[in-house]
C-alpha cells in the first residue's frame, strides 16, 4: 500500500492547512485536431517541436524522477480537465479543451502534482481520448488526470480532494464549458445515500436516461499536427514514467487499472496528431477559448513564481 502513504505525504499540507498554490498550465485547444485562432496565437505555420511550442505557454523545469517537465502558466485555482467539454464519439468520451495547447497535453503523456511544484505535464508519445480516472455515484460525476503509477489522489469529497477532481451533477456531464457547472465538493457517499461507487465513465444509454437528452456519436478522427515530440531537448531523462490505462475498469482502491507504459523516448522525433473536431465542438472552442485565455492563462512576460528545480519529488 505504498501509494496510500505517498498520498498522505503529498497531501499533508492540504489536510492540515488550507489552500495550496497550484502553479500550472493553461492549454492550447484541447483534444484534438483543430486550429486555435485566439489572441495567444494560431497554429504554427511550420514544423516545430513540443518543447519550443509549449515554451510560449509555460516553463520547463526539472522534477525528479521525470527530468524535464512542463509547468503551464496559469492562475492558482487552475486544474487539468476543467476548461472544456466531453464529446461522445464512436470510440467513447473524448475531451475537448478550450485551452490552446490542450490538444497536446491532455492527450499525450500525463499529469502529476506536488504541493511544492503544483501541476506539471510529463511528456509521452501515446495518444488517448480521455486519460482520466472516473468516479460516479448518487447523481454526481467526477474525473481527474490519471496519476503516475504508485500515486493516488484524495477522493473528491475529502478535504483537499477538490484540487484534483472536477465534479458535476451527472445530468450536466455533456454541457459545454463544463467547469461552469462544477461543484466545489460533492457530498460523501454516506451522506448521499451510500450507493455503490462506479469508477467507469457513463455508458451513453445511462447518460441519456439520466439527462433526458439523446446524444449522437461523432466519428473519432485525428490529423497530423505541425508539432513533433522531440525528447532530445531540455535534458530529458531516459526514465519513462508509467500511467494507468483508462480503458480498464477500476473495481476498488486496491485493484487499480493495468499500468500503461509511455512509449520509450528515442532520438527520433515523433509525429503528433490532433483530434478532428465536429462543427459543434469547433463552435464551443471559438466561443469559450478567449474567455479561458483571460480567465486562467498567465503570460510569460508576467512575473509569476517559479518552482525550484529540486522539488523533492520522490516515488
Amino acid at each position: 500500500m505504498r501509494h496510500l502513504n505517498l498520498t498522505k505525504m503529498r497531501m499533508g499540507i492540504m489536510s492540515f492547512g488550507g489552500l495550496v498554490l497550484i502553479l500550472s498550465v493553461s492549454q492550447f485547444l484541447g483534444c484534438g485536431g483543430y486550429m486555435y485562432q485566439g489572441s495567444v496565437g494560431a497554429e504554427a505555420a511550420s514544423t516545430t517541436d513540443d518543447v519550443t511550442y509549449l515554451d510560449q505557454y509555460g516553463t520547463w523545469i526539472d522534477v525528479e524522477p521525470f527530468g524535464s517537465v512542463w509547468q503551464p502558466g496559469v492562475t492558482s485555482d487552475w486544474r487539468p480537465f476543467e476548461y472544456g467539454h466531453w464529446s461522445w464519439t464512436d470510440a467513447g468520451w473524448a475531451w475537448v479543451s478550450y485551452e490552446p495547447y490542450g490538444w497536446l497535453v491532455y492527450h499525450y503523456g500525463g499529469w502529476d502534482y506536488t504541493p511544492d511544484v503544483g501541476w506539471f505535464w510529463i511528456r509521452g508519445t501515446d495518444w488517448s481520448a480521455a486519460p482520466v480516472e472516473w468516479l460516479n455515484y448518487d447523481g454526481y460525476c467526477s474525473w481527474a488526470p490519471l496519476p503516475p503509477v504508485g500515486v493516488e489522489w484524495q477522493e473528491p469529497w475529502d478535504e483537499g480532494g477538490f484540487h484534483f477532481w472536477t465534479a458535476v451533477r451527472d445530468r450536466d456531464f455533456d454541457r459545454n464549458n463544463i467547469g461552469h457547472y462544477a461543484i466545489s465538493r460533492p457530498p460523501h457517499p454516506r451522506e448521499s445515500g451510500g450507493r455503490d461507487i462506479n469508477r467507469e465513465p457513463f455508458g451513453i444509454h445511462d447518460f441519456e436516461r439520466i439527462s433526458g437528452r439523446t446524444v449522437a456519436p461523432s466519428e473519432l478522427r485525428r490529423s497530423p499536427a505541425p508539432v513533433y515530440m522531440n525528447p532530445g531537448n531540455r535534458n530529458q531523462e531516459s526514465r519513462k514514467p508509467e500511467f494507468q490505462s483508462g480503458t480498464h475498469p477500476i473495481e476498488n482502491r486496491d485493484q487499480r487499472a493495468v499500468p500503461h507504459e509511455i512509449r520509450p523516448m528515442t532520438n527520433e522525433s515523433v509525429q503528433l496528431n490532433r483530434m478532428v473536431l465536429t462543427k459543434h465542438d469547433e463552435a464551443a472552442v471559438r466561443k469559450y477559448g478567449s474567455q479561458v485565455e483571460r480567465r486562467v492563462m498567465v503570460r510569460r512576460s508576467d512575473n509569476r513564481p517559479q518552482a525550484s528545480k529540486e522539488s523533492g519529488h520522490r516515488r
